[in-house]
């Protein structure tokens, strides 16, 4: 039995998603680019998936960028926003939300020494939000460049962004929205975000690996990463791949059309999951804190500190008894360190590192919470008679 639990990392293809996608690897294989019958059979496939994703993103068909995956969207994004600022701003500061992605914080540390610019934590609150009675204390003035997260892949945590917009708008600076975690759970209108760019990926909401999307909001000043080819505009050279973007489109469509249940069904495991926290601290004496708890935070997501715990002992525990959970990023796994969005939060390192990311999906049952639950009862109090022992 495997319980899984780690949807943020990444979820199950749809199988009406495969279904199409084996359609299209017969009629669609032609290079898009090729002015033969083939190629145009490939050609409006491409853009009939840009089409589809535009409509439900409120953006231009012309404004998306299909690229592999939401890391090389972001790191598309910041690349190409800031090298056309360096020229023409005097300022040299980068604003960042702390603790994104390592797509986009890696990314942003390397711009930052290669051009340098400081680069700057937007200040968070105890609950994860921006912190907007001190974000008027930042060097707006100086800044080119911003990147926020919409819906923290860690905590869970949806950014109120309106603050950030108004000063982007105000000092007429780019900014970038990592919306990976969002799209696909959340309805999102690129129009009324107000962001200079979009980056997200299919394998986040029911569509194939190995593609993602970049809106790049027209007019917007900016710099392709590689060189090679004109295909998206020349935004990003290389042969399109008709059935990954038809893959992507589809999984969108199946999710707009089923939003409402999809987000009921998850809100219901995630509520489940909290309030059995709470019952195994009234029967076990567990000590715990869900991160962003009085906030609101994607869906399907559950950050949980257990008090006194190792978390990566705790993963270990739970993994061999079938559960699939996480201590934050898969991309950032293997490191060392505590999750740098608590630590901006206010945790202490000792709380950071016993912490534990719970991240539902459409497969999961509400037995299958029950059943989490118990397995978790009985691991922490293995975990905690071990302690006694010592």
């Amino acid at each position: 039995m495997v319980i899984y639990c780690d949807h943020n990392a990444a979820t199950q293809v749809d199988s009406r998603v495969l279904e199409l996608m084996q359609g299209i690897y017969l009629k669609g294989f032609a290079n898009p680019g090729s002015a033969h019958a083939a190629g145009r059979e490939a050609r409006k496939i491409l853009d009939e998936s840009r089409e589809k994703i535009a409509k439900i993103i409120d953006c231009l068909a012309e404004e998306i960028v299909f690229t592999s995956g939401g890391t090389e969207s972001a790191n598309l994004a910041l690349y190409g926003l800031l090298q056309g600022q360096l020229s023409s701003k005097e300022g040299r500061v980068i604003l960042a939300m702390p603790g994104q992605h390592p797509s986009s914080r890696e990314t942003l540390r390397k711009l930052a020494i290669q051009s340098g610019c400081r680069l700057l934590d937007i200040p968070l609150d105890a609950d994860g939000q921006i912190d907007s009675t001190r974000t008027s204390e930042l060097p707006w003035n100086e800044t080119i460049m911003v990147s926020a997260i919409h819906g923290h892949n860690e905590t869970g945590v949806i950014a109120k962004l309106e603050t950030i917009k108004l000063k982007c708008l105000e000092y007429k600076i780019l900014w970038h929205v990592d919306g990976v975690q969002s799209v696909g759970r959340l309805a999102i209108s690129f129009h009324n975000l107000g962001a200079n760019a979009l980056s997200f990926g299919a394998h986040k909401f029911g569509g194939p690996r190995g593609v993602g999307g970049l809106i790049i909001k027209q007019g917007t000043q900016f710099t392709p990463l590689m060189s090679g080819g004109f295909q998206e505009a020349s935004r990003r050279p290389g042969t399109e791949n008709p059935v990954l973007a038809a893959g992507m489109a589809r999984a969108l469509e199946l999710w707009w059309k089923e939003r409402q249940v999809r987000y009921s069904h998850l809100l219901a495991l995630r509520n489940r999951f909290e309030e059995g926290l709470h019952k195994l601290s009234e029967t076990k004496g567990l000590r715990f804190n869900i991160t962003g708890e009085d906030v609101e935070r994607l869906p399907n997501t559950s950050n949980v500190t257990f008090d006194g715990v190792d978390g990566e002992a705790l993963l270990v525990a739970l993994d061999l008894r079938g559960v699939c959970c996480s201590m934050g990023s898969a991309c950032a796994s293997g490191s060392p360190e505590p999750a740098p969005v608590l630590l901006a939060m206010g945790y202490a390192e000792k709380d950071a590192r016993s912490t534990l990311r719970f991240s539902f999906g459409m497969t999961n049952t509400p037995d299958e919470i029950d059943q989490l639950l118990t397995i978790l009862g009985e691991v922490l109090s293995t975990m905690n008679a071990m302690d006694r022992a010592k």
